[in-house]
């Protein structure tokens, strides 16, 4: 994964890959956001780090299968939201399957199906679940059955 630097109306914002050293960070945000953290240490390579200073403000992760991938994770911190930030890092999760080849990026949400809308995604049928999206612990034990299952396609170049 590349580095990018992001101008922000929060001052200058970067998105690198996060490092065993962010783990304690990402966990609190992610739990502050009320997402799930039981399958992020051994994970936490997948992860970008959106850094203002040497505050981690934000985070997402790409895990990749192959021709899919699941966005997971995309957590701001509460006092950096309506500035795009998320909708940065969506992006350049979307940038990184495109680099990766990957044909369709999936996610579950339980509250942001609105958001998630609005950034290209479309609802999918659970049932609909690529093998590869329904064997991660996300789609198995750590969203709940009502979760709402979204997928936007990556064209490539």
């Amino acid at each position: 994964m590349h580095q990018v630097r992001i101008p922000e109306a929060l001052g200058s914002v970067l998105l690198q890959p996060a490092t065993h050293d962010d783990l304690p960070v990402i966990l609190r945000l992610l739990e502050r956001c009320d997402l799930p953290i039981d399958d992020v240490p051994p994970i936490v390579e997948d992860f970008i780090a959106a850094r203002s200073g040497d505050a981690v403000i934000g985070t997402v992760a790409l895990e990749s299968f192959a021709s899919v991938g699941l966005l997971r994770s995309l957590a701001v911190d509460a006092d950096s939201r309506k500035h795009g930030l998320g909708r940065s890092l969506c992006e350049y999760v979307l940038q990184e399957a495109r680099r990766r080849a990957i044909g369709s990026v999936y996610l579950l949400t339980t509250d942001a199906v609105g958001y998630f809308a609005k950034l290209g995604f479309h609802e999918v049928d659970r049932a609909l679940a690529p093998d590869a999206i329904r064997e991660t612990q996300q789609f198995r034990e750590l969203c709940p059955d009502s979760a709402t299952l979204m997928c936007r396609h990556i064209r490539q170049p």
